[in-house]
This record gives C-alpha cells, structure tokens and sequence, in this order.
C-alpha cells in the first residue's frame, strides 16, 4: 500500500513540475506575452502550419479551441483544404461535424463554399475541395446537415453563386430539395446583395434548370420577387422580372413590386415589370398607385413613364390616382 501511495504521489509531482516548467518557460523566459495554447493553435491552423498545431496540441491547446469568429480550428482547416490537419485533429479529438458559432455552418459547408466570406479566400480548386469534403464524410460528417438559417452546404453553394461546387455536391447525392427548406431555391440564389450580375444570372438559370418554382412563397409569403425587393437586392429583382416572375403578386404587405420600383425610383426595373403586365392602377400599402409614389418621391423620369404606360385619359379621369376612390 505504502508503494502505491508513493508512486502516485510523485506522478502528481512530476505532472507539477511538467506545468511549472511549460509556465517558466512561456511567462519568464523571455516572453510573457506569449499566446495561449489555444491562440497558438488557431494561429497555426490559419498558417497551415502541421508542425506548430503539434507543438500547441502537445501544450495543452484544446483541439476544438475556436478563434474570435467563433470558427473552431477544423472548420480553418477544412476551409484551406489542410487534409492532413484535419486528419490530426480528429485523431485528437476534433469532431468532423463541427459548427462554427456564428452562422452554424458545419466543417463540410465551409470546405465547399464559406458563403459568409470569412473564411472564402482560402479555398482551393475544386477538386481539392471535393477531396476535403470526402475526407470528413469518412470521419462522419453530414452532407445534409443545416446551418442556423436550414441550409445545407448544398444551398450555401447556391447562395455563393459557386455552380460548379452545387454541380459536384448533386453528383454525390446531395438533396436538391432539402438545399432549401423555404420557399424555393430561387429564394437562396438572390440571398446575396454582393453577388456579381454575371454570376448571379448563371445561378438563376442553373436553379431555374433543377426545376425551382420562379413564384413560389416563403414562410413570409415573399416570392423572390417579393424577396429581393425586400431585402433592397434590386440587381436580382431585375433579373428574376426578366425570367418572368409574375408582376402582380402581392406581399405580406398588399405591394406589388411595380409599387417598390416607383418608391425607389427604379425606372430598369419598372420597364421589366410593365412589359410583363404589371397592373398600373392598383393601390400599394399606403394606399397610392405607383405613380403616385414616383411623384411623391420625385422620380420624375420614372413617373413621366408609368404615366404613359398607362395610356391616355378617359373623361372623368383624374391624374391616375385611386387613393381616393
């Protein structure tokens, strides 16, 4: 009895003094501003250093040990496509499914496409990232797992206007249908007001070709119409007019989105909607015709031409607006 207690009583010690000398050695020899295990470790990760993530782990880093983004160490590495990191973290107790934070994007949504920006400029050719993808599938990630808005990576390739990263992830089964769990993907396709024009009419066509519903509704009742427009996306709104969203639909509000072109003065997007057959003499929330609140705004181009859109006067007629019938 006498020699177990002893033996785990000088454990105990020399575990002491393994922790006195790793503090000696970081806060008084030479440099007591040294970072944390845990800092080190999310700064070698970001390096994409194998070597430096060793020495913090070996220094008691935790292997989940997040940075100021709330992104934990893995999500970095499965963002630089660092299969070997990943590998290693895992084998010291990184979970493949992780979750940042923040967006709740897991380790497969930001090794395809970190639609949030981020973590964006680290990604890789495709290729390598469809390798990423396929080494934390092997480790148990989920290809349909959902972030906190219920997307899937699926859909965050589509928000990232990234087709052929979507193209890739359909071929490996992902659920087209599951991409978007409100509305249709029309609505996740025109999520993002910095998307370019370009890429963005590519995503709208490739969404267009998967068969989603151009008029469908979210759980607000927006159409994406309805959806760009309130979320000031006026770059999608155009071009979702242009694929012949239906013009007289209303939101949640009773506007029809000619109604939300004559308040911001829109005149590209007001052509797009008269040449669909946008009705002209309706009343929008506040109880005004669109011309009415491209007058009330000054938008005197805008207003010149929703009036004569609307054609000439009849007898009786007053100068096109409703609000008092």
């Amino acid at each position: 009895m006498g020699r177990i207690t002893r033996s785990c009583s000088m454990k105990c010690v020399d575990r002491f003094v393994a922790c006195f000398v790793l503090f000696a050695l970081s806060a008084c020899n030479g440099n007591p501003n040294a970072p944390s295990p845990n800092d080190a470790l999310i700064e070698a990760v970001s390096a994409g250093s194998l070597e430096d993530v060793k020495a913090a782990i070996e220094a008691g880093a935790d292997p989940s040990a997040t940075n100021d983004l709330s992104q934990p160490a893995i999500i970095i590495a499965a963002a630089r496509g660092d299969n070997a990191m990943i590998e290693y973290l895992i084998g010291k107790g990184a979970d493949a499914c992780a979750a940042d934070r923040n967006t709740g994007g897991t380790t497969i949504h930001h090794a395809m496409c970190s639609a949030y920006g981020s973590l964006r400029a680290m990604h890789g050719p495709l290729a390598a990232r469809l390798a990423t993808m396929e080494v934390l599938l092997d480790h148990g990630a989920d290809l349909e797992a959902t972030d906190g808005e219920g997307l899937t990576p699926l859909s965050w390739t589509i928000l990232g206007q990234d087709i052929e990263a979507a193209k890739a992830l359909i071929e490996r089964g992902a659920s087209v249908e599951g991409a978007c769990r409100d509305g249709s993907l029309f609505h996740v396709a025109v999520g993002d007001r910095r998307a370019d024009p370009g890429d963005l009419k590519k995503t709208l066509l490739f969404v267009s070709e998967l068969g989603a519903d151009l008029n469908a509704r979210n759980s607000e009742e927006l159409t994406p119409l309805m959806y760009s427009l309130r979320n000031h996306n006026l770059e999608a709104a155009r071009q979702v007019a242009a694929m012949g969203a239906d013009p007289d639909l209303e939101d949640d509000l009773g506007n029809r989105a000619i109604h939300k072109a004559a308040e911001w003065g829109d005149i590209e997007l007001a052509r797009l909607l008269v040449a669909a057959g946008a009705e002209l003499d309706e009343l929008g929330f506040l109880g005004k015709t669109p011309l009415e609140l491209a007058r009330e705004r000054d938008h005197a181009e805008l207003a010149e031409f929703l009036e004569q859109a609307m054609g000439p006067k009849t007898p009786g007629d007053d100068d096109g607006s409703q609000s008092e019938r």
